[in-house]
C-alpha cells in the first residue's frame, strides 16, 4: 500500500502552496502552527475533537481557509494538531481511484 499526496494552495491573508497526504478518512484539513501562521489563516471560536487511527481522542482550534488543488477551489475547516501533518480530505476523483486501486492491491 503506497500513500497519496496532492499539491494544494492555502490562502488566508497570504497564500502558500504545500504538499499534503490525502487522507479521504478525515473530516479536516490538519495543518502545523507555523503554516496557519505564516499564511494568516482566521481562527474560529470553536475547539474540535477528532479520533485518531489509534482511537485516540484529540482536541484541536478550528481556523478556516479556501484551499486549491487541481483548479477546483473551497473553503475548508483547518485545525492545528502536531508539526508536519497534512490531511486532506477533499480528493480529486482521480487521486481518490489511485488510492483505492492501491489499497484493493494491497
Amino acid at each position: 500500500m503506497g500513500y497519496i499526496y496532492a499539491d494544494l494552495v492555502v490562502r488566508g491573508r497570504i497564500s502558500k502552496s504545500i504538499r499534503a497526504l490525502v487522507n479521504t478518512g478525515s473530516a479536516y484539513v490538519v495543518l502545523d502552527p507555523k503554516t496557519i501562521s505564516e499564511v494568516g489563516l482566521h481562527e474560529t471560536p470553536f475547539e474540535v475533537e477528532s479520533t485518531l487511527a489509534d482511537k485516540r481522542r484529540v482536541k484541536a482550534r478550528l481556523y478556516l481557509a479556501e484551499v486549491e488543488a487541481e483548479g477546483r477551489r473551497g473553503r475548508l475547516r483547518c485545525e492545528v494538531k502536531c508539526a508536519n501533518a497534512y490531511t486532506w480530505d477533499i480528493c480529486p476523483r482521480n487521486l481518490r481511484s489511485e488510492a483505492e486501486s492501491d489499497h484493493r492491491q494491497a
